[in-house]
């Protein structure tokens, strides 16, 4: 402190230094407070992000709720049926049966549930007594335009063949598009109309728009059943058709929550079929700011303003950085990190923005109030509001992925951190070239097997395929019952070089680069010179608060002392404590050039043995750690060496003695019970004995 202090009245007179010049070189004092200045405010910064870590976790996890996977759990347990299964629908024919059989019946059931529901409220259709349906279901199709030269030349140039081809909307890869938009039925009744409040439905077969052919099945019963027979005998569906979506709402009164329904049934070219169902939950404070008002959503909602308060602030910090260092700014990957979980923040909380205002402008619920049959399509809303979710949940992935930047700086992890960070020289190379190898049997087995097994039809359904087989979860054995020579050999050679060679190369670097951090610390050297360059302390952050704490400690230890009285002063610390270890003499570390060597902390080695022996002074003995240990190099550090080690002996027989005092105490005191049990012995057959021969007598 007094370096310091006379380091700065030396910078407050005019003329002591010249840092305007190139020559200039600072001294030790001046680069010891540059040190302290920036590890100081490292330290703030790591202590800021955490910070902003654990605000940013507890506002995500607040806006969680075990109900609603609940609540989807239930509304698909709703819709299976025992009698019609979405899995047996494969043409229009079937499907119209689905709706008959299941569907209708699940939705419009008639139990005792649904009547105290009609008892306690008649607005809403009951789905049972704790949900009901906002408004009534949307059936909506989407078609294709009939193509009437689909023949394949040469065979049938000659003939004209008309087909229905693959849905398609152009889309970015350009091409015709082939939605249909014509209206059709008896007298052209059924027409095309957009949905401005729904969304792109992505299926199993292809990707649909939001628009469509639509119709809405009433909440009763008697005319939900009328419209689909009407409907089949009309041909809404047909030989055009592509895919199917029923939409509806419910709402769970209890909670205060939403889920917004679709089961999609497809209908391929190939005349296959696919279906899928579909449950996004939307919660009260996705529609309107701090929800129902309950605690929980307030301070949910409050934390979300301060992360992204936050946002601005790390924002104009990586500006100013970004001014400072230019194009050396993107070289650092963490700047780059930084710059996508911020955006990634900020779409998050615009498109939560706009929930608020489509939820708002909606006024959902209310058309339905004053009519039962009025529609209420809440998917484009259920989409908007898990797009917020699933980026606030990468947000997460990549916030705790940068901890690993500050755990370097702690001094208790920096090794393991550092043994991980060389471990990534050798691994990063190797998942390159495994990436590689990974595409090319991407490719082999799509071209080989994708015209006979669906998951491996497409390029990115056979990346997770391997992925899955990869990691276990799925089996290659249909390859090789469709092609038992050709599936045999791929197989046999995907688990021998990404499973076998892979995982075995893997291990390998990171006991390497374990091995390599345990055991080949390189050897500094040491000198008095070097000694003062330790002692300035650079890139040191937690280890400089650490510092600044002791010192506030022993600050207010003398503010103590000052005041307090003179019979009290014996009671306190003293700030001297230790000091004859610290004021040790280097000097006898150095051999003929100066120079000495220094342990793995950079320390020197006479040092670091005197804080050894002092740390661990009653810990036992471990051969590898004494092989470890640097050899004397003087004789101070020899005599040292021996009275540690007399020390040790003594201590050691001394342990041996108490041992064997406490063995013997324990045999003496057995066989005192032992003594004990004989005489309890024969004092009873003493008894016995004077007994029988009373009765004898």
């Amino acid at each position: 402190m007094e370096d310091e202090q006379r380091l700065v009245a030396a910078r407050e007179t005019d003329g002591a230094y010249d840092y305007d010049d190139e020559d200039y070189e600072p001294t030790r004092e001046e680069r010891r407070v540059t040190a302290r200045e920036d590890n100081l405010e490292e330290c703030f910064g790591i202590c800021l992000f955490f910070i902003y870590l654990m605000i940013f976790s507890i506002s995500m996890l607040l806006e969680q709720s075990a109900q609603s996977s609940r609540f989807a759990d239930h509304i698909h347990a709703k819709l299976a049926s025992v009698h019609y299964d979405l899995d047996m629908v494969v043409d229009t024919k079937s499907y119209y049966d689905y709706l008959e059989k299941a569907f209708i019946p699940a939705l419009w059931e008639n139990s005792t549930d649904t009547k105290l529901a009609t008892d306690m409220s008649t607005y809403l259709h009951p789905l049972d007594v704790q949900n009901r349906i906002v408004g009534s279901v949307q059936f909506r199709q989407v078609r294709v335009a009939r193509k009437n030269d689909c023949q394949v030349s040469p065979m049938f140039k000659q003939y004209m063949v008309a087909c229905f081809p693959p849905f398609s909307t152009g889309g970015m890869w350009g091409g015709a598009s082939t939605e249909s938009k014509a209206s059709f039925g008896p007298q052209a009744k059924f027409t095309w109309s957009d949905d401005p409040t729904g969304s792109a439905f992505s299926g199993l077969i292809g990707s649909y728009p939001a628009g469509g052919f639509m119709q809405y099945l009433s909440t009763n019963i008697t005319k939900a059943n009328m419209l689909v027979t009407q409907l089949k005998e009309e041909a809404f569906l047909g030989s055009a058709t592509r895919a199917c979506f029923l939409d509806f709402a419910v709402w769970a009164s209890n909670t205060g929550t939403y889920a917004a329904v679709t089961v999609a049934v497809e209908f391929g070219p190939t005349g296959s079929s696919a279906h899928k169902t579909t449950v996004l939950i939307i919660s009260e404070s996705s529609l309107q700011p701090a929800g129902t008002g309950a605690p929980k959503d307030v301070v949910a909602f409050v934390l979300v303003n301060v992360v992204i308060l936050f946002v601005i602030y790390y924002m104009y910090e990586e500006g100013k950085e970004f001014r400072e260092s230019r194009l050396a700014y993107f070289q650092d990957g963490w700047n780059i990190l930084d710059w996508i979980n911020m955006i990634l923040i900020l779409i998050a909380f615009v498109t939560r923005l706009l929930v608020f205002a489509a939820a708002s402008g909606m006024a959902i619920g209310e058309a339905a109030l004053k009519d039962k049959d009025a529609f209420t399509n809440l998917r484009g809303l259920a989409v908007s509001a898990e797009m917020v979710r699933l980026l606030m949940a990468m947000n997460a992935v990549l916030l705790w992925l940068k901890c690993s930047k500050y755990l370097k700086k702690i001094p208790k992890v920096k090794e393991l951190v550092v043994t991980i960070w060389s471990a990534l020289t050798l691994f990063l190379p190797f998942l390159f070239m495994f990436g590689l190898l990974f595409v090319g049997f991407v490719i082999s087995y799509n071209v080989g097997f994708g015209d006979k097994i669906r998951e491996l039809s497409t390029f990115s359904s056979t990346v997770v395929y391997l992925m899955r087989a990869y990691l276990k979860d799925v089996k290659l054995r249909p390859a090789y019952e469709i092609t038992p020579l050709f599936g045999a050999g791929m197989i046999l050679l995907f688990y021998v070089t990404c499973v076998l060679v892979s995982v075995t190369v893997v291990n390998a670097i990171f006991n390497d680069a374990i091995f390599r951090g345990k055991h080949n610390k390189p050897k500094k050297k040491f000198s008095l010179a070097a000694k003062h360059e330790i002692e300035i302390h650079e890139d040191q952050p937690v280890e400089e608060c650490g510092r600044e704490m002791v010192e506030v400690y022993w600050r207010a230890i003398d503010g103590l002392k000052n005041h307090a009285p003179r019979s009290m002063l014996r009671l306190l610390p003293r700030r001297d404590f230790g000091k004859k270890e610290r004021d040790l003499d280097f000097s006898a570390d150095e051999d003929e050039d100066g120079e000495g060597d220094l342990d793995e902390d950079g320390r020197p080695a006479s040092k670091a043995l005197v804080d050894r022996d002092i740390d661990d002074y009653d810990s036992d003995y471990d051969e590898e750690t004494m092989d470890n240990q640097p050899a004397p190099t003087s004789r101070k550090d020899v005599l040292r060496a021996v009275e540690h080690m007399s020390g040790r002996v003594l201590s050691e027989v001394s342990i041996v003695g108490i041992e064997i005092r406490s063995e013997l105490h324990d045999v003496c005191e057995r066989v005192a019970q032992m003594q004990m049990a004989v005489e309890e012995l024969t004092w009873r057959t003493d008894r016995v004995r004077s007994e029988q021969e009373d009765y004898l007598h």
